[in-house]
C-alpha cells in the first residue's frame, strides 16, 4: 500500500474522517482507521487498542502491517508507552524506544517484531479515554514529527466519537437480542404464526412492559389464561400474585 504524499495529506484526512463518521459496525470501523492510518503516516505498522471498562486493561483490536497474533492480546493498565498515554491522557512521540523507560518489549518478543519508534495518541470522548492509536516505526529518516502528531490527534478525535457510537450501538443490539430471547421464553407456550396471532403477541409483549393492570376478556378455553400467565411472568412484578 503506497503512502500518501505530504501534499495530499489534508485531502486524505478529510476522506478518512468521512469514512470513519459513516461507519457504525465496530469491526469495519476499526479496520478503516488502521488501513488509512498506515497510508497517512508511511509506517511499518499501526495498532488500535481499546480500554476494557471492567479492568482498565488495554486490548489489541486491530493491527495493520503487524502480526494478527496480537489480536485480543492484553496489556495491563499503565503498561508500556501506550499504557502511559491512556493513563495520562497525553499523546507521545518516541523516536528511539530503546532510550525510553516506559517502553514494554514483551509484545516484540511475543511476535518477533522490532519496535524502533512510536507515535501514540489517546482516543478520548467527553473526557473519557476509550483507547489509543499507535503508529509504529516511521520510514522517514527524520522519524515522527510534530505534524504527524497533530494529524494522528485529528484522526483519534474523530475515531473516538465513532467508536463511542459503534460501542453504544453494539451494546443496544446485544441487549435487544437478550431481551428478544428472554421474551421468547416467556411466550414459548403460545403457538401460532398467523398474522392475527402475531398481532395479539405484539400487543401482549407491549403491555407486559407497563405497570398497568391488564384485563383479558374471553370465553374459557380460548387461551386467555395462557396469555395472562405469559404477560404476568414478563411484567415488572412477576413474583407477585396473579389474580384470575
Amino acid at each position: 500500500m503506497a503512502p500518501v504524499p505530504p501534499q495530499q495529506r489534508l485531502e486524505k484526512l478529510i476522506e478518512v474522517n468521512r469514512l470513519i463518521s459513516s461507519t457504525l459496525a465496530l469491526p469495519d470501523l476499526l479496520e478503516t482507521i488502521m488501513e488509512n492510518g498506515r497510508q497517512l503516516f508511511d509506517v511499518e505498522g499501526c495498532s488500535l487498542l481499546t480500554v476494557e471498562p471492567e479492568t482498565g486493561d488495554l486490548l489489541f483490536h486491530t493491527i495493520e502491517g503487524g502480526s494478527d497474533d496480537l489480536r485480543q492480546t492484553r496489556l495491563k493498565a499503565g503498561q508500556g508507552i501506550v499504557g502511559w498515554v491512556v493513563s495520562q491522557k497525553q499523546p507521545v512521540v518516541v523516536n528511539d524506544v530503546s532510550r525510553d523507560a516506559r517502553f514494554y518489549s514483551g509484545i516484540d518478543r511475543q511476535v518477533g517484531f522490532t519496535t524502533r519508534s512510536i507515535l501514540c495518541v489517546p482516543m478520548c470522548y467527553r473526557g473519557k479515554v476509550l483507547g489509543a492509536i499507535e503508529a509504529i516505526n516511521s520510514r522517514s529518516p527524520l522519524g515522527f514529527q510534530e505534524e504527524d502528531l497533530h494529524l494522528l490527534e485529528a484522526i483519534a478525535s474523530q475515531a473516538a466519537v465513532a467508536l463511542h457510537n459503534a460501542q453504544t450501538l453494539e451494546s443496544v443490539l446485544l441487549e435487544k437480542e437478550a431481551y428478544r430471547q428472554e421474551l421468547g421464553n416467556q411466550f414459548r407456550t403460545i403457538i401460532g404464526n398467523s398474522p392475527a396471532m402475531q398481532r395479539v403477541l405484539d400487543v401482549a409483549q407491549r403491555v407486559a412492559r407497563t405497570k398497568s393492570t391488564v384485563l383479558l376478556r374471553g370465553e374459557s378455553g380460548t387461551g386467555k389464561e395462557v396469555f395472562a400467565r405469559a404477560i404476568h411472568n414478563w411484567s415488572p412484578r412477576p413474583k407477585n400474585l396473579l389474580w384470575w
